[in-house]
C-alpha cells in the first residue's frame, strides 16, 4: 500500500493525504486490525486543515462498524466470553 512512497512522505502533506485517503477509498481499512483503528485520526495531524476528514470518516465508520448493543463491535473486539454463540462448559 505504501510501496514506492518516500520514507519522508509524512512531511509531504499532499502525498500523505492522498495515500491515507486511498486506505478508506479502496476498502483497506479494517477496524478489527487494531493498529488501523487510529487511521482516521491521522488526518488531524496533517497541515492544511484536514481535520474535517477525520470528522467525516469517523462518523461514517462508527455508523458502519459499531452499534449500541453487544454484537455491535467488530468480532475481534468483543472479549471471548461475550461473543454470541460461544459455548463455555
Amino acid at each position: 500500500m505504501w510501496r514506492g512512497v518516500d520514507k519522508n512522505a509524512w512531511r509531504q502533506t499532499e502525498v500523505c493525504k492522498k495515500k491515507l485517503q486511498e486506505v478508506f477509498d479502496d476498502g483497506h481499512y479494517d477496524p478489527t486490525n487494531e493498529p488501523n483503528i487510529s487511521y482516521p485520526y491521522l488526518f488531524s495531524y496533517l497541515k492544511g486543515g484536514e481535520e474535517w476528514r477525520t470528522q467525516v470518516i469517523t462518523r461514517e465508520l462508527l455508523a458502519k462498524h459499531f452499534k449500541t448493543h453487544l454484537t455491535g463491535f467488530p468480532a475481534t473486539m468483543i472479549p471471548a466470553p461475550c461473543r454470541p454463540g460461544l459455548y463455555l462448559p
